[in-house]
């Protein structure tokens, strides 16, 4: 068995470890958002996969039906995979002091942002919190996990993913007072490294998701309603910085950075701003699924015609497979494509058989007179 590997001490004897805290993104992974683990239906989205779908244990054949168009086969259920949790990365003592940091930050800060009501119109707020230290090495825990296990292709340099081991394993503790203690000793420590962190209001239906971004200047990743970036020098703060889909564009960076703080600041965006975030997100990786589709349809169109696919073929096959699928993601599927693919394939050739039938009538006229 591997050895943990935030100790490395003990034996990594614990399955199931969420990489990223279940109580964060549960509301935007589970089925109508229940609050017990096993309702999880989630989606994995990449150029790779295009869409890969995971459904927990508790989620009824028909439901998952419904979400795929069709049943599931024997094969299917066998081979999924829970996008969001690991197994063995962690010892059963980490994986404990991990948890006694999330309830504190579940009680003590989330539950607070996700009660927060804005002021009159407003449409951003920076709210301050003393828990600096707690907030920090949260937000470090959660950088950690992903990149230890590239997770959605987050990852950190090696310098990077062990300064922040380390601060985990100096400070975390099974005991929340030993823990603030450990904390309060390495403060000094724990807040020389500039983040930013911003908080997404939601209101109603929750179609949040989750996104890592594979830049490293910052480190971003947004989960859920919770958005970070974590830089390792402070002047790369003040360099162009990407725009998270509008969500840097919305904040005042230098008002919310912390570096060296002596209260902590989040920034807090009001739902309407929340929405034209994920619209940007969910273009972006449709257009980037879509785009690595139509590659692929081009190489099998070459290998069956022998010849470049017409741009007026392959913009067919593109609003043909978006239109199928327009209002379910879930669908952008390799099978999805592959379908879609053969149907554009089978009307090209019935339309060269046609023309060819059409220039022998042609022909066969022009020959009688």
């Amino acid at each position: 068995m591997p050895i943990c590997k935030l100790c490395s001490e003990r034996e990594a004897n614990q399955t199931g470890s969420h990489i990223l805290s279940w109580f964060l993104i549960r509301a935007s992974v589970n089925n109508k958002s229940k609050r017990r683990r096993h309702n999880e239906v989630s989606f994995e989205l990449s150029t790779e996969t295009f869409m890969d779908t995971y459904f927990e244990i508790k989620i009824l054949p028909k439901e998952k039906k419904k979400i795929k168009g069709r049943p599931l086969s024997d094969e299917e259920i066998e081979a999924q995979k829970n996008h969001h949790t690991a197994d063995h990365i962690l010892c059963s003592v980490c994986e404990k002091k991990i948890g006694t940091l999330e309830s504190f930050i579940s009680k003590k800060i989330v539950d607070k942002l996700r009660a927060y009501k804005f002021k009159s119109n407003s449409q951003l707020e920076i709210l301050e919190f003393s828990e600096k230290e707690a907030i920090r090495l949260f937000i470090y825990s959660l950088a950690w996990r992903a990149s230890i296990v590239k997770y959605g292709h987050f990852e950190m340099d090696p310098a990077h993913e062990e300064r922040l081991r380390v601060m985990l394993n100096e400070t975390l503790a099974i005991e929340e007072a030993a823990m603030l203690e450990n904390a309060k000793r390495y403060s000094q420590k724990i807040c020389e490294i500039p983040l930013l962190i911003s908080f997404m209001e939601t209101i109603g239906e929750n179609n949040n998701s989750i996104y890592c971004f594979q830049n490293k200047r910052p480190y971003a990743l947004i989960a859920n309603d919770l958005t970070f970036q974590l830089f390792f020098r402070e002047r790369h703060t003040k360099k162009n910085q990407i725009s998270l889909f509008g969500i840097n564009d919305i904040i005042k960076r230098q008002k919310s950075l912390n570096f060296k703080e002596d209260s902590f600041k989040i920034s807090v965006l009001a739902d309407e701003k929340r929405k034209l975030v994920y619209k940007k997100l969910y273009a972006f990786i449709a257009k980037k699924i879509m785009e690595s589709a139509a590659s692929d349809f081009r190489i099998g169109f070459k290998r069956i015609f022998k010849k470049a696919a017409p741009s007026g073929i392959v913009n067919y096959f593109k609003h043909k497979a978006t239109i199928t699928a327009y209002d379910k993601v879930e669908l952008y599927s390799p099978e999805h494509f592959r379908n879609i693919a053969v149907d554009v394939m089978k009307e090209y050739l019935n339309l060269l058989n046609e023309n060819m039938l059409r220039q022998q009538a042609y022909f066969q006229r022009q020959w009688h007179h």
